[in-house]
């Protein structure tokens, strides 16, 4: 999914970057083109938390592969084969609350980049346009009407027709996120929390207990809860005896132990009822209260693996290429058409078969986003930084002014 880059906060804490060319000692305005660039920043990050994204995004694209090929969760049992098809399934809700939970962790320590959300949307509408052009030149959306049209106008601004809900509602979030740091840096850590203790019954515990779909609203709410879960794992992390490893594998447990409780409620009850049914699906979504606290295990245990590998992160920074390739409108139907997973699972093959189809659709679509990184890119994000920086200059002048 998406993948910020975050550049360190200045020792003026400062939340939004100065449209001003900045200068040498002698006042001489320094080079723009030597500062360090997008690829050398990623080589020095620490890539334990780099290899959790790369994770987390297996896990959606798991979830993806056994959702779209009809696996039914309330027919599922408890053989190895039926709960390691439920694994794979229930697993991608988590993929996707470790991913805010991560920009929290980097971004509260972290300067906002006012082009980033255009360069996010422009990835988002330049894969929208593409695909849908394929699949127009193959035919399979029938011929050009008005209809058509706008819908291939929707793909280009697939960031604001909530093409892709992840996008739609990770944008408001990174644009929200200078407000929340200020919110952060301004409260003591008790009372940071507090509110994460209040959000998280309210967002959490009160919808599981009794129920209640989340909708686009609470689902903005979801992710700034997530977002302060991750800012406090790195301003006070919490058991600093622990280590990363035993996190690791305690968050991995329980989320066995989830899908256990999950496929073996049903039949452990003896019944059909339909209260059991409910809690059955409610216990998984990104908003449950289990997935919540296994994302924040998960992020506090990578944190503490100090490694920096460069392969790692370059993947890492694909992960956004891979979500919107493989889940969109147009190439989700053919993908999992073409990779019939669903002929596998009543079949012990669906061990071997399901991990290759997997890795295959990861490889595949990161080698086209860092293709699509390399060469298209460059193409248009010099323009999109000249347009943030000026944006930028002007809601500094607006700002200060009385």
């Amino acid at each position: 999914m998406v993948r910020i880059e975050e550049t360190p906060i200045s020792c003026s804490g400062t939340d939004t970057i100065s449209a001003k060319a900045p200068t040498n000692r002698r006042g001489l305005r320094v080079d723009q083109s030597r500062r360090p660039s997008d690829r050398a920043r990623i080589q020095a990050r620490s890539s334990g938390v780099e290899l959790l994204r790369i994770l987390a995004m297996l896990l959606i694209l798991a979830h993806h592969s056994m959702f779209h090929s009809g696996m039914n969760l309330l027919s599922a049992g408890i053989s190895p084969r039926d709960l390691f098809e439920a694994t794979l399934n229930i697993s991608g809700k988590l993929g996707v609350a470790v991913f805010v939970v991560i920009t929290g962790y980097f971004q509260v320590r972290a300067r906002f980049r006012a082009a980033k959300p255009l360069l996010l949307a422009a990835q988002t509408g330049f894969y929208g346009l593409v695909l849908f052009s394929i699949a127009f030149a193959r035919g399979r959306l029938g011929p050009m009407t008005p209809e058509l049209a706008f819908s291939g106008f929707k793909s280009l601004l697939s960031a604001l027709y909530s093409e892709y809900w992840f996008v739609t509602t990770y944008l408001v979030l990174y644009l929200a996120s200078p407000f929340l740091n200020r919110l952060i840096r301004a409260l003591s850590r008790r009372e940071l929390l507090a509110l994460i203790a209040g959000g998280y019954t309210v967002l959490c515990l009160l919808p599981t207990v009794f129920f209640i779909q989340m909708n686009w609203y609470s689902l903005g709410g979801l992710f700034a809860l997530l977002y302060l879960i991750g800012a406090y794992l790195r301003l006070y992390p919490p058991l600093e005896r622990v280590s990363g490893r035993t996190l690791v594998l305690a968050s991995a447990a329980a989320q066995l132990l989830l899908v256990l409780l999950i496929v073996g409620l049903l039949p452990a009850a003896g019944l059909k009822s339909e209260i059991l049914t409910r809690y059955q699906l409610s216990l998984w979504p990104e908003s449950s209260p289990f997935t919540v606290l296994i994302a924040a295990g998960l992020v506090l245990g990578f944190s503490r693996f100090p490694f920096h590998s460069r392969a790692v992160n370059r993947i890492a920074a694909a992960t956004l290429g891979v979500y919107l390739l493989h889940d969109n409108n147009y190439v989700r139907p053919v993908l999992w058409s073409r990779l019939p997973i669903a002929a596998h699972l009543a079949d012990n093959r669906i061990f071997l078969y399901a991990p290759l189809c997997i890795l295959g659709v990861y490889l595949a679509c990161s080698i086209l986003e860092l293709a699509r990184q390399r060469l298209i890119e460059p193409l248009y994000a010099p323009a999109l930084t000249r347009l943030a920086d000026r944006l930028t200059a002007r809601f500094n002048t607006w700002r200060r002014q009385p």
